[in-house]
């Protein structure tokens, strides 16, 4: 495992977990206020394949409260700052999906990915879906190599 991507993936936790839940908030009688236009929220991430994966997944999202969403994770209800998720929930090659979904409204939800395979390691695919509002937002398979490592921030307002 490459010490600098943990080291990374650490640092994106630890800020996921400050930044997502101070997210500045409006007074309701502020004009322009952007409101919680989040309705509906899902994210999908599957990932199939790779002996030696290294990855990290964050998804998160705040309400005009200041409050951090609640979210459901394969059914179960998380009431986290931020869903993280990483290689030891991936494990092995066969495929492994995780499915969140927004259980309150927000006024924005957000997802990283970042991955990785070191030398020694097999590639691997990463799917990824957003929908926002019941809106397809963004979907994509990619491959994981040791020459090709891959990274998407994905932030959703509406």
């Amino acid at each position: 495992m490459k010490p600098g991507l943990t080291k990374m993936s650490i640092m994106i936790a630890l800020v996921a977990a400050i930044v997502l839940p101070s997210c500045s908030k409006k007074d309701k009688n502020d004009e322009g206020s952007i409101g919680d236009n989040v309705k509906t929220a899902t994210f999908t991430i599957k990932v199939t394949g790779g002996n030696a994966k290294v990855l990290s997944v964050i998804i998160g999202g705040a309400n005009t409260r200041g409050a951090t969403s609640t979210w459901k994770l394969n059914g179960t209800e998380v009431n986290d700052a931020a869903i993280m998720l990483d290689q030891n929930d991936f494990p092995g090659t066969t495929a492994k999906t995780y499915t969140t979904v927004l259980v309150q409204p927000a006024n924005n939800v957000s997802m990283h990915i970042t991955g990785e395979t070191p030398t020694s390691g097999t590639p691997y695919k990463i799917y990824y879906k957003c929908e926002v509002n019941g809106v397809k937002k963004d979907e994509a398979t990619v491959d994981v190599t040791a020459a090709n490592g891959f990274s998407k921030s994905l932030r959703y307002t509406e």
